[in-house]
């Protein structure tokens, strides 16, 4: 089952959820009570929605948010064990994700990138986040896909602590320019780009 491309969700006056001028006015979508799996492409390129609510879900599988381009806040619930690699990506507004504080999975930085609960894993990141960005300094593995179509990063620096890129972490990231790997590195081993 895929959710329609420009169907709308409910309005929400909650602060975070609200976009600048030029974009569309929050349209929120909360997942019913009881799914645990969105499926690969569910949601793709949905046009209709800037925010979505995991509540009991647990698994995204790979591609379910893909391109789904005004989307601007995830809010990732308890349930939530298993992202896998690219289930957002091209999403241009996602400047951040959201994760409750109950999720023993899961964690976001400062900055609303996405790492496993021990900060050894950076899993997600928002593929609307612009500029530059240093990994934590407890960061071991940038996940595959970890950046798939963030478009506006234009440098990263990896922390000593980073031993392993999965590949196709950098999948889709065009300005890109610099990986700036400070002293002393621990990097072991580079996938594919």
């Amino acid at each position: 089952i895929a959710y329609p491309n420009a169907k709308q969700g409910q309005p929400s006056s909650k602060p975070s959820y609200q976009g600048t001028t030029t974009q569309p006015a929050a349209s929120v979508y909360r997942m019913p009570n009881g799914v645990e799996t969105v499926a690969q492409a569910a949601f793709a390129q949905v046009s209709g929605l800037t925010a979505i609510e995991l509540n009991d879900v647990k698994k995204l599988e790979k591609g379910a948010f893909d391109k789904a381009t005004k989307l601007r806040n995830v809010l990732l619930g308890t349930s939530v064990t298993d992202i896998q690699e690219g289930a957002f990506g091209g999403n241009n507004d996602l400047t951040a994700f959201d994760v409750e504080s109950g999720n023993p999975n899961y964690m976001v930085d400062a900055g609303g990138v996405l790492y496993n609960k021990a900060g050894t894993d950076l899993v997600l990141f928002p593929s609307g986040k612009e500029g530059e960005y240093t990994t934590l300094p407890t960061t071991k593995t940038i996940k595959r896909r970890a950046f798939y179509y963030a478009a506006g990063i234009t440098k990263l620096t990896l922390t000593p602590s980073v031993e392993e890129i999965d590949n196709d972490a950098f999948q889709g990231t065009g300005k890109l320019k610099e990986l700036e790997f400070q002293p002393t590195s621990n990097l072991k081993k580079i996938g594919t780009w």
